[in-house]
């Protein structure tokens, strides 16, 4: 099963060799995964804009960060090795990045991330629990970062996870 997990990670600056190598995507068993000892775990970030994208998919009955607790789920499902592959998907371009994460990168911008900040409106509307001006904050914050979007240096992943039933 795969998915994606929406928590904001920053690309640090400069981008040591070190730094990019763990960019790349790597495979995790499920102990290495929740001890959370991979480097990319310490780039994590929090913006308003990304926060409040949590709390009205919530509201609407979705999971944002489903991509990071399928491995949770597979272990409380009670399946056996669990094996995490955990792929960057870029919000931005930055030296160092191949092809195809420079594309993505590209990509989002214009897509994602404009479907984003409309789509946070649109949850937002029939919010009673949440503030209207906390949600427009949060819109605008998201339209800042598209506008804002040279120089960008964010990610989040795509996971892919599978384990196996139990031997009888």
């Amino acid at each position: 099963m795969h998915d994606i997990d929406n928590t904001l990670h920053r690309v640090p600056e400069p981008l040591t060799p070190a730094a990019r190598a763990a960019l790349n995507p790597h495979s995790l068993i499920l102990s290495e995964y929740e001890s959370k000892s991979h480097p990319v775990d310490g780039m994590t970030f929090a913006e308003e804009w990304c926060n409040m994208h949590h709390r009205l998919c919530r509201a609407k009955g979705m999971e944002p960060t489903c991509g990071r607790q399928l491995p949770h789920w597979f272990a409380e499902a009670g399946l056996e090795d669990v094996r995490i592959r955990r792929y960057m998907l870029p919000m931005g371009v930055w030296d160092g990045m191949t092809e195809t994460e420079r594309k993505w990168g590209e990509h989002y911008p214009t897509n994602i991330g404009a479907v984003v900040p409309e789509a946070m409106r649109k949850m937002g509307q029939s919010q009673t629990e949440i503030s209207q001006a906390d949600v427009k904050a949060a819109v605008d914050g998201a339209y800042k970062v598209k506008q804002d979007w040279q120089g960008y240096r964010g990610f989040i992943f795509v996971y892919a996870v599978c384990g196996r039933k139990p031997a009888k």
